[in-house]
C-alpha cells in the first residue's frame, strides 16, 4: 500500500489517496471543508458503483468495535 496526494473538487487541503498495489485505490483520506471533520471516502472494488463518505472518528470506532469481536471470537474457538 502507498500514498498518493491529490486534489478533490470542494476539498481546500491535499487529499491522501492509499492505494493497493499500483492500480487499486482502496480509499480517501480528506479534510472535509463543510464541516471540518476529517473523513474517509471508502471506495467500492466493482466500478460503476457509488463511494460513501464516512466520519473518521466513527471508522476508527468502527474498526475497534470490529477489532474486539474478533479476538473474542478467536479467544472462544480456542
Amino acid at each position: 500500500m502507498h500514498i498518493v496526494w491529490a486534489n478533490k473538487p470542494d476539498c481546500s487541503l491535499a487529499v491522501a489517496e492509499f492505494w493497493l498495489g499500483e492500480d487499486r485505490l482502496w480509499f480517501t483520506l480528506f479534510w472535509d471543508d463543510k464541516d471540518g471533520q476529517l473523513k474517509i471516502e471508502l471506495l467500492p472494488s466493482l466500478r460503476g458503483s457509488m463511494g460513501y463518505l464516512v466520519d473518521f472518528a466513527e471508522t476508527e470506532r468502527l474498526i475497534e468495535t470490529a477489532k474486539r469481536e474478533i479476538l473474542a471470537m478467536a479467544s472462544a474457538s480456542e
